[in-house]
This record gives structure tokens, sequence and C-alpha cells, in this order.
């Protein structure tokens, strides 16, 4: 292994996964926020011939959009991925690799078909690893090759196929009834966008695949009209929110419930 290249393995998190498989040997869990540079010689001791596994998100630094299978394959050729991205070649398509957005977002599968995602809460089996077809996984562009470091941001043409498939999931679901005040106790959605001069949208409080925002402070943080009413951003359909307008970096973000 090259400097560079274990330079770059002590900057993400990795984990052991079995042999010729996908499934984490460990609880992987908390390895989401805990780095896990000390009990890696010790893994490698138990499970000589183990996968590795890269956790995704914020404790890594970066996320991963999967290509997978022919659909997938298809969309890596269309956006022209190689070189713009560290990319690593699966049995079945491709990883490529991506700095965390501002906003941290979780997984998902079938964004489109052939399009998945790992962020928040992820992992995927990165090179030396073997598959379980007995293909091995491989560098095309490595993550510690000097064009691509640091990893670059989600491309453009992403974010449109990924908010379509949160509205998607979210129409019609039931916002969470209850927010957290500063001072740590409850409210109900309502109450909590009356104290703050907002009222309840017309259409109530469902994710219907739109952006109900306060308006006393617009979408770039500037002070707008100030009457409580609402706007509604479909350019932004991915989070909604109450938005504080008396600290307005301060947001309630609402949580789909099934």
């Amino acid at each position: 292994m090259t400097a560079s290249a274990s330079e770059w393995t002590l900057s993400v998190n990795l984990i052991p996964v079995v042999p010729s498989g996908k499934k984490p040997l460990i609880e992987w869990k908390r390895y989401q926020e805990h780095f896990s540079w000390c009990e890696r010689a010790a893994w490698k001791k138990q499970w000589p011939d183990m996968n590795y596994g890269l956790v995704t998100g914020s404790i890594s630094g970066v996320v991963a959009i999967d290509f997978d299978k022919e659909d997938g394959k298809a969309l890596f050729e269309k956006y022209k991925v190689v070189g713009t991205a560290p990319v690593s070649e699966t049995a079945n398509g491709f990883h490529a690799l991506y700095m965390i957005p501002d906003e941290p977002i979780g997984n998902a599968t079938g964004i489109v078909p052939g399009l998945d995602f790992r962020g928040e809460g992820g992992y995927i089996v990165i090179p030396p690893s073997v598959h379980p077809s007995g293909k091995k996984y491989r560098w095309l562009d490595p993550p510690w090759k000097a064009s691509l470091r640091p990893a670059p941001p989600l491309p453009d043409w992403f974010w449109p196929l990924w908010n379509a498939k949160m509205v998607k999931e979210a129409r019609g679901k039931a916002i969470a009834s209850t927010v957290t005040r500063e001072d740590g106790s409850n409210a109900s959605l309502t109450a909590f966008a009356q104290e703050h001069g907002c009222v309840m949208p017309a259409a109530g409080w469902t994710a219907d695949g739109t952006l109900h925002r306060c308006d006393a402070y617009g979408p770039d943080g500037k002070l707008g009209r100030g009457d409580g009413s609402y706007l509604v951003y479909p350019d932004k359909p991915v989070l909604g929110f109450v938005q504080n307008h008396h600290r307005h970096q301060q947001m309630q973000q609402w949580r789909p419930t099934l």
C-alpha cells in the first residue's frame, strides 16, 4: 500500500465484513460515530480474509452513489462519471464517492432503476474485497488520486433524482405532531408555529411533497414579509420545517411517520 493510500484509509472509517460477502462481522452501529483505528489490527488478525466496509456519512466525510446492474451502468456512462470522482468497480456496477452534503442525508434504494445511495447510517464494500460471485472489487480511480482529493461534491444531476424520490416517499404521510423548544420542552407543531407568528398551512401538516416554510425569513435567510403567512418552495422538497424567525438558523425538521 502506498503512503497516499494508507493516509486515505486513516481518513475514513472501516469495518470488517464477511469474507466474500456483504454483511458486517460486528455490531457496527457504534462505528457511525466512533472511529475504528484501534480495532483494525485485531479484526485483521481474527479474520485475515475479511472484506472491507467503508462507513459512509459524516464519520468518513464521504457518501456513495451505487450504479447497479445494467440500468446503473447505463447511468454511469450517461453522466460520464469516470474521472470526476473516486470510483470502484463492483461485480455488478460501480460505486462513486462524493463529499458529504451540507445537509446530511441518509440511504435510499431505487432512486431510479439502477441507482442507490449510501449516506448517514450506511456503508459500502470497497476494494480489495471479494464479491460473493468471486469477482474482486477494484479501484478505477482511487480516492487518494491527487486530482480527486478531496472528493467532489455530489453532482448537479443527482439532486433532481433524489428530490423526486423523497417527494414520492413523503407524499401523503403524516408529519410528526410535536417539536422540541430551545428550553427542552415539547409543543405541538401548530402551537410552536403560532408562538413564532406562523399559522398552519391550509393543507394541514402533511408531507405533500412541498416545503412549508414560515415566510418571516425567505430561502436566503433574509427578513421577508414577517406576516406569518406560508409560501411553498417547490425547488426544495427534501426537508420540511417550521423556521424560528427570531433565530432563523434554528430549524425544526419534520420526520414523516408511517
